[in-house]
């Protein structure tokens, strides 16, 4: 419904800003990250939107970029993320290195994240892999030398037979097993090794 809002920061708090855009002061939540970014009140600005109905509420939520309102979207389509719990696992990583961990499979990096438990962890690595990895491939989140030579190396797996199910798991299986592996190369040897 909303994009975005533009307009004069006129208060910034615990549980959010306000922005006055044209007389009308709108109340937005925002991230720590993105309240630590903010410029002085008194400044012009540009928030990215997303606005949550519930029953009792109709609340904005607010976002520096474009990439960040989106994967703010993304995470509350996992069962038991809702809009607060999203905002603070924002709040506390960059969009790469949620986007490196659940791509990877990281479930000790996702558990250190607040409101995250273990069985949550595993639901957000499992159910956004596929589409963070396509936002990563598409350049809309953007990918750490990491996740790059991991990506390179799926597709390596693929040319050589694999499927793309298989490549990827086949993958990070291997960054797990062996995290020192730094290169496509050291990483496609070591995953057709352990294959045969």
């Amino acid at each position: 419904m909303y994009e975005y809002i533009e307009g004069v920061l006129r208060q910034i708090s615990e549980d959010g800003v306000v922005i006055d855009n044209n007389g009308i002061g709108y109340h937005i939540i925002v991230s720590k990250t993105c309240s630590q970014s903010l410029p002085e009140p008194g400044t012009k600005i540009l928030l990215f939107l997303d606005l949550v109905i519930r029953e009792d509420a109709h609340t904005l939520y607010g976002f520096v970029t474009r990439q960040e309102k989106e994967f703010f979207c993304l995470l509350q389509q996992v069962n038991g993320i809702g809009p607060k719990v999203a905002l603070n696992i924002l709040g506390k990583a960059t969009l790469e290195e949620l986007a490196d961990a659940i791509f990877r499979r990281d479930v000790q990096l996702l558990t250190s994240l607040p409101g995250v438990g273990k069985k949550l962890a595993e639901r957000i690595s499992i159910e956004l892999q596929e589409r963070v990895s396509e936002l990563q491939i598409t350049g809309i989140i953007a990918s750490s030398p990491k996740a790059v030579i991991s990506k390179d190396s799926i597709r390596a797996l693929q040319t050589l037979g694999f499927s793309a199910k298989e490549a990827r798991d086949t993958i990070i299986s291997v960054t797990k097993q062996a995290p020192h592996l730094k290169t496509v190369e050291e990483l496609i040897q070591h995953a057709l090794a352990t294959k045969k």
